[in-house]
């Protein structure tokens, strides 16, 4: 047999495969050739010949139709695929899951007057419910991406609203090499449907080892109910980790200090701390370490819970095997029922469990006893937070800073992680601030707090507290060992000043403190019935700040050392 020898093009014969397309209407051409190529080999899809791409995507149409499934439509580069523009917008109106798969010349070539070029990519943005865009690579990790990617498309064919969906695929020169057929069984990710009671069945139990199980929790708003579903899904076995910004309560006992320990932790222990079966709920999740740990180890399956409609649907582990469309709740009670029906005892082992749980009691707690650096003006802060307070963390050294302390009472904690920049945390505060009666905290670093100061010329909520950490310049570049060598680093990398807020927040009519010990940051923070907005302002030394998150890592690995031995 003779396969396109290009990986893309494997990996997408493949996959739609996988995912059950059986007819392929093809038009002819030279472009898309390697595509009509690979598809014909295989043996796996009815073929049906049209010459013109006007007639061809009506057929496309009409067999989708009468079939009640998706069905593919594929032509060459050009005008080609305009030709496919009234079939594609009758489908976009009727509801009629058309797959529409262009082939397309190197971006490059674009308006250098080469013959059947022209803009392709998103060329249907407004009348498809999915657009692709795939560029020709044979990188691991890139193939592994589009994986990701196209199974996403894939998946929107049979979602709810139905329509066309647009895959439009670079194949440079030369066009027509050929090879053996490379492709492995795809990780085809599986809907488990929109209903109240999910089907597990679909879970293909017998390739799931069963042994270590993980729920991760990304940034989530407050739910009480998901207390309840982290007691059921650690009864059947899970480990459960978050990081404060999934707003649970301190008594839910969860993993906090993940990425403490994946840094302290010797890397051949690793793969004893990777799942097996990897759960997922809720938004981002700060942490690197985990990130990477889950990227180097990948679970055998990874199911990701949540009531979304967005595509496509995140993927940063690429491992996605499972979409349960749910709420976290809903799937701890029917996964808990699930198993009792069918007389499995737990999905994961206590083992696993007890292995974190163990850590996470060895990891000592930054000091809290002084101001004289970011790190325990933190925890100080944090210690001293009041139950119900509402709390906005700054991004970069803020909130990873913050991650290495427990919270005391729960407190509703915010934060922009969605791009994770360092503008508007100010104005988000003060949002807040005016849709709530209780006290609002922003702690803040300096740069992020001179980027948004312009918001404190407003009438600000009596309700809004702020902390500025001022060491002077972003303190995160400081601690990245790659930039200390650099000349660049103190005056252009890490934009180092010697700016106050004191001026502008005084001109803004706001109490303004300027503690030098933890006492008068402690008095500062205890103040009864203040009638305006505030602003506390702690400055430290940038080196010292990154000194002193050195040291209690080294405090931290001292700590786990001595207790294996």
């Amino acid at each position: 047999m003779s396969f396109s020898a290009k990986p893309h093009v494997q990996l997408l014969i493949g996959l739609l495969r996988d995912y059950n397309i059986q007819h392929l209407v093809v038009c002819p051409g030279s472009r898309n050739s390697p595509i009509i190529e690979t598809a014909y080999e295989l043996q796996a899809f009815h073929l049906h010949s049209v010459v013109d791409e006007r007639s061809a995507g009506y057929v496309t149409l009409g067999l989708s139709e009468v079939l009640n499934q998706p069905v593919a439509v594929c032509c060459t580069s050009g005008t080609a695929l305009h030709n496919l523009g009234s079939s594609i917008a009758e489908a976009y109106f009727r509801r009629i899951p058309l797959l529409v798969i262009s082939a397309d010349r190197p971006s490059r070539e674009l308006f250098q007057l080469d013959g059947q070029t022209i803009p392709q990519t998103n060329i249907f943005r407004r009348i498809t419910l999915h657009s692709l865009d795939v560029e020709e690579t044979y990188n691991d990790d890139d193939l592994g991406a589009l994986a990701r990617d196209l199974s996403m498309a894939l998946l929107s064919l049979s979602q709810l609203p139905k329509g066309p969906v647009h895959i439009n695929i670079h194949i440079q020169d030369p066009v027509h090499e050929s090879g053996d057929w490379l492709y492995q069984t795809g990780r085809r990710v599986r809907r488990v449907g929109r209903s109240i009671n999910p089907r597990f069945e679909e879970v293909n139990w017998e390739s799931l080892p069963r042994k270590r199980v993980m729920l991760l929790l990304g940034q989530e708003g407050f739910d009480p109910n998901t207390s309840l579903a982290i007691r059921r899904l650690k009864s059947l076995g899970c480990v459960v980790l978050a990081e404060h910004t999934a707003n649970l309560k301190p008594e839910d006992d969860v993993i906090k200090f993940f990425d403490t320990i994946l840094y302290v932790t010797d890397k051949k222990e690793f793969p004893s701390l990777a799942p097996d079966l990897l759960i997922t709920a809720g938004g981002h999740i700060i942490s690197k370490r985990i990130k990477q740990l889950l990227r180097q180890y990948k679970p055998c399956e990874h199911w990701h819970v949540g009531i979304d409609s967005s595509t496509p649907i995140p993927d940063p582990y690429l491992s996605l095997t499972h979409i349960f469309d749910v709420d976290l709740p809903t799937f701890a009670i029917s996964l808990e029922q699930y198993l009792r029906e069918n007389s499995i005892p737990s999905l994961g082992s206590e083992e696993y469990l007890q292995k974190w749980e163990g850590l996470q009691l060895q990891v000592p707690m930054p000091p809290i006893n002084n101001i004289k650096n970011g790190l325990s003006a933190i925890g100080l802060f944090l210690s001293r937070c009041k139950a119900g307070n509402h709390l906005l963390l700054g991004n970069s050294s803020i909130i990873r800073l913050a991650q290495l302390y427990p919270l005391p009472f729960f407190c509703h904690i915010y934060a922009n992680r969605g791009t994770s920049g360092i503008d508007g945390l100010l104005s988000t505060a003060v949002g807040i601030a005016l849709g709530t009666a209780e006290e609002v905290w922003a702690i803040v670093g300096d740069l992020s707090a001179f980027y948004d100061m312009n918001i404190l010329r407003h009438d600000l909520p009596s309700n809004l507290r702020i902390i500025v950490l001022n060491n002077g310049g972003g303190g995160i570049f400081f601690q990245l060992p790659s930039l200390q060598d650099k000349s660049s680093l103190k005056q252009y990398i890490g934009a180092s000043h010697s700016c106050s807020m004191q001026g502008w927040a005084e001109e803004a009519g706001l109490d303004y403190f300027q503690p030098q010990t933890a006492q008068q940051f402690l008095k500062a923070l205890d103040r009864k019935h203040p009638t305006k907005a505030s602003l506390i302002e702690i400055f430290t030394d940038i080196r010292k700040d990154t000194e002193a998150i050195q040291d209690y890592r080294a405090h931290v690995f001292d700590a786990l050392k001595q207790t294996k031995s």
